[in-house]
């Protein structure tokens, strides 16, 4: 766990330069807000870090008090944990990742960025708190995923193994007393952390933000969209998609929206956020 300090606000990022740090570590500054931010990397995700946009989040944060407590399951190298901090500058985001190289990034930018309302964890998050095999490709760190035991994926992938938590036990550890938000970002198995956070999910009713990628969840947690989605409708009575074209989130409400959705998933967008609630006040 790291420590530091941030400033306030919380907007879509634009790159401003990039340097090269000692070693083969580079960084990239971004604008957030107004603020100069350092993110730290290797792979493809970090190159095109400059035209990643994430307005998901706007409304998502627009929700949260300054004050709450936020989990970032699959943290990566940190883009989302460090805009959600600048919007809770008085509480607290809890960012997971796995990845030995990844997490090294994730702490950089903490540091750097002198962050401490980010605590970092060098955790797996899943259905339960067991080592887990991962695919272990260095050039590729902030790519690499979980990867199911007896699989095509275990015998023909390099892996490493990683320490998992479910999110209930972390909740207990940490004693924490209050939850605003959960998001996840792991690559086709979101549905094994929720899994792993019934009672926390009962007790605070979070919101949570969760990426749907119809190609991660069958080809590496081999599941099927469909399943996915009803799985999810069936956790959560109110489940909406992101809107790219009106940057505003979307209800799905029956049988019907689910295959509509589905359908431009898999067609058109392939990757895309969904907003899932317990509670009907945090809905959108």
């Amino acid at each position: 766990m790291l420590a530091g300090t941030v400033k306030k606000g919380c907007q879509e990022e634009a790159v401003v330069n990039t340097i090269l740090e000692p070693g083969t570590r580079r960084s990239r500054v971004i604008e957030v807000s107004g603020r100069s931010v350092t993110i730290f990397g290797d792979s493809e995700y970090f190159e095109k870090a400059s035209e990643l946009s994430i307005p998901h989040l706007a409304p998502v944060c627009q929700m949260l008090p300054k004050d709450g407590i936020c989990l970032d399951v699959g943290a990566n190298i940190g883009l989302t944990a460090f805009y959600i901090s600048l919007c809770v500058p008085e509480g607290t985001v809890y960012a997971f990742e796995p990845v030995p190289a990844t997490f090294a990034d994730l702490v950089a930018g903490i540091e750097r960025n002198d962050m401490s309302n980010v605590k970092a964890f060098h955790l797996a998050v899943g259905e339960s708190s067991r080592p887990v095999l991962f695919r272990n490709l260095p050039k590729f760190s902030s790519g690499n995923f979980q990867i199911l035991p007896g699989t095509e994926n275990s015998r023909i992938l390099p892996t490493i193994e990683v320490e998992s938590v479910t999110l209930d036990a972390f909740v207990a550890i940490m004693d924490l007393k209050r939850l605003s938000l959960i998001k996840i970002d792991v690559e086709g198995f979101e549905l094994d952390v929720l899994d792993g956070c019934a009672r926390t999910l009962q007790r605070f009713k979070p919101l949570i933000l969760l990426e749907f990628n119809h190609f991660c969840l069958t080809t590496q947690r081999e599941m099927s969209p469909l399943d996915a989605l009803r799985r999810i409708r069936n956790v959560f009575p109110y489940v909406s998609y992101f809107d790219r074209k009106s940057n505003s989130y979307r209800r799905i409400s029956s049988e019907r929206e689910s295959m509509d959705f589905l359908r431009m998933h898999m067609l058109r967008t392939q990757v895309d956020d969904l907003l899932c609630s317990l509670d009907s006040g945090f809905s959108i």
